[in-house]
């Protein structure tokens, strides 16, 4: 898998900044120096996060993160162990299969 596609394409980047979301990812949508084209940036050691022009690529594991406070299972047991996005992505599989709510080609597919 290409690391593009695991990243906010350009369009929801630019939305999610717009929606005032903090620019702190290590992936940036930076417009290249001559201004005519736009990159994907990885920032190899420190972001430099006081630049207005670039715009977050965030990763699926950042945007998990961000989402984990948010999500959560009211009418469950589970608990998670650690508040990492791991947890919570076993925690939606988990719910998801007691539950049903994953069809028979997928169980194909996934289960044993």
């Amino acid at each position: 898998m290409k690391i593009e596609d695991q990243l906010t394409n350009l369009g929801l980047s630019k939305k999610l900044k717009e929606l005032g979301v903090k620019q702190n990812s290590f992936f940036y949508w930076e417009t290249s120096q001559l201004h005519t084209t736009i990159l994907l940036t990885i920032w190899a050691l420190e972001p430099d996060y006081s630049r207005d022009d670039n715009i977050s690529a965030f990763s699926v594991a950042e945007l998990g993160e961000m989402l984990l406070p948010i999500m959560r299972f009211p009418n469950t047991l589970y608990d998670f162990v650690e508040n990492k996005e791991a947890d919570y992505r076993a925690l939606m599989l988990i719910c998801s299969i007691e539950n049903n709510l994953v069809s028979q080609k997928w169980r194909k597919q996934w289960l044993i």
